[in-house]
């Protein structure tokens, strides 16, 4: 709660007033924002605002200095430190290294059995995660964690110009900054000359410079993540998640983020 709370208060004038730029904050925030109690809610509370006109866009489509205002964002983000983690819905907070983190979410795939059962290969995705050596040169034995967006999605991000602001906070949690930008590079697709433009500002501004390290270990764990989450949505509609675009794409994905590195474990 105290994570909605905190973010329900910086939602009303700017999620990203860099300190120190003089700049004023960009115009692109909620106009009406609150915080709501509900009982059937995961842990009850979900903040929630006016829905924003407009059609998304691309970080592909965005000017480089919109880019770079985008990995400062981040890098104000993840500058809120943590000692533990928390894995969605839950706000229980655990303690471990980033690696223990890792294996904490390459669990919460296998809660999708009913999902799991009707795609194949999805099992054998799960065990190749499982076998990823995740080495501590690239900062998986730390033990500090971040303020996560948890949703990087392409319609989460508002432009004005270059000014660039977040919505939809539901996913937020403490996590490894590595995984939230791996959420966004794959399900936008980034190359990796956009992913530079993001990882130098980023690195400028103050983000961990390792979390680029850990992007290949992330990127099909949170893809898979995606497909299942998505094939388990259509499932409840009643349809087959295997002829579901938003499944099928996103489990491709998945394997050509194993097929384009050799194996690691």
């Amino acid at each position: 709660m105290h994570v909605l709370q905190e973010l329900a208060r910086g939602a009303v004038t700017s999620l990203i007033d860099l300190p120190g730029t003089g700049e004023a904050p960009p115009r692109v925030v909620p106009r009406d924002v609150s915080l709501i109690e509900d009982a059937a809610l995961p842990e009850r509370w979900l903040l929630v605002h006016e829905h924003m006109p407009g059609q998304p866009a691309r970080l592909a489509d965005v000017s480089t200095v919109a880019r770079e205002r985008f990995g400062e964002c981040l890098a104000w983000l993840h500058g809120h430190w943590r000692d533990g983690y928390t894995i969605w819905p839950s706000l229980d907070v655990e303690h471990g290294t980033r690696a223990n983190l890792y294996h904490a979410r390459l669990d919460t795939l296998r809660r999708y059995q009913v999902a799991q059962g009707l795609l194949p290969g999805v099992a054998d995705l799960i065990d190749r995660l499982a076998e990823v050596e995740l080495p501590p040169s690239a900062g998986w034995h730390e033990r500090d964690f971040a303020l996560c967006h948890g949703d990087l999605s392409i319609g989460n991000i508002l432009w004005d110009g270059d000014a660039v602001a977040l919505i939809d906070w539901e996913f937020a949690r403490d996590g490894d900054p590595a995984e939230d930008i791996a959420y966004l590079a794959a399900e936008q697709h980034l190359s990796p000359d956009l992913i530079a433009d993001i990882a130098e500002a980023y690195v400028a501004a103050g983000g961990d410079p390792w979390a680029f390290a850990r992007l290949p270990a992330w990127l099909p764990l949170v893809t898979l993540d995606a497909a299942l989450w998505w094939a388990d949505y259509h499932l409840v509609l009643g349809d087959d998640p295997g002829s579901v675009p938003e499944v099928v794409e996103r489990l491709d994905r998945a394997r050509g983020f194993f097929s384009s590195q050799p194996p690691q474990s």
